[in-house]
């Protein structure tokens, strides 16, 4: 069950993280390894993209990219899956494409 209330708003970029750090701790269903990649990365919040995104950098740097507002109004669950869905482009190496 979701613990958020939604929309959530006057988030920090700080909160957000924290919310991040608890979601990729509730991944039961998931291998270890994607928790292992996700907490290898960086999150920022941006206005500069949509939705979310996955960077890797040239040194190998995985940033989590989220946009302040789609980040705000997602559930836990939503979250959760949207966390998961990046970490796979991390996973299955499409940023060597």
């Amino acid at each position: 069950m979701d613990t958020r209330q939604l929309p959530i708003t006057n988030l920090t970029d700080r909160r957000r993280i924290d919310c991040l750090y608890a979601i990729a701790d509730t991944f039961a269903l998931c291998p270890e390894l994607l928790k292992q990649v996700y907490w290898l990365g960086r999150p920022h919040f941006t206005d500069s993209i949509s939705t979310a995104a996955v960077t890797v950098t040239r040194d190998g740097d995985v940033i989590f990219e989220f946009n302040r507002r789609f980040f705000d109004r997602l559930s836990d669950t939503s979250l959760a899956f949207v966390v998961l869905h990046e970490v796979l482009h991390v996973a299955f190496r499409h940023h060597v494409r």
